[in-house]
């Protein structure tokens, strides 16, 4: 299974009443899961003064990430940016040298007009040069 990606599974019962060699089935019912982003596929590095990148596979069925910003590794922080996953990567301007940011992302899959969360990150520190 990848990372980031919808899978669709079509599942049905059966049973055998007693003294039957008869089966009676179910009607299928399709069964929708989708795959998390594991950490290790994100990437937040701090390359130049006052800026963070953060990086991720395009691989997948995500259509958008919500980028995630937070001054500890626990709480959601503030949205700092909506980007269509195929561009790869996200830098953040303006931030403090010295301080550390957590980032995190979260990907929605675009389906019918309606954003479906599909995966999350974990929270990534950089501390920002």
């Amino acid at each position: 299974m990848l990372f980031r990606s919808n899978y669709q599974i079509k599942v049905r019962s059966y049973a055998t009443p007693s003294g039957s060699t008869d089966k009676i089935y179910s009607d299928f019912t399709t069964i929708k899961t989708a795959t998390d982003v594991a950490e290790s596929d994100i990437t937040v590095a701090s390359n130049a003064a006052g800026k963070a990148t953060v990086s991720w596979n395009t691989e997948g069925d995500v259509t958008l990430y919500y980028i995630y910003r937070a001054s500890d590794s626990t709480s959601d922080g503030t949205i700092v940016a909506i980007i269509p996953a195929s561009t790869g990567s996200f830098t953040n301007s303006g931030l403090t040298s010295g301080s550390t940011y957590y980032y995190h992302v979260v990907g929605y899959y675009l389906s019918n007009a309606k954003l479906t969360k599909i995966s999350e990150s974990d929270h990534v520190a950089v501390t920002i040069q």
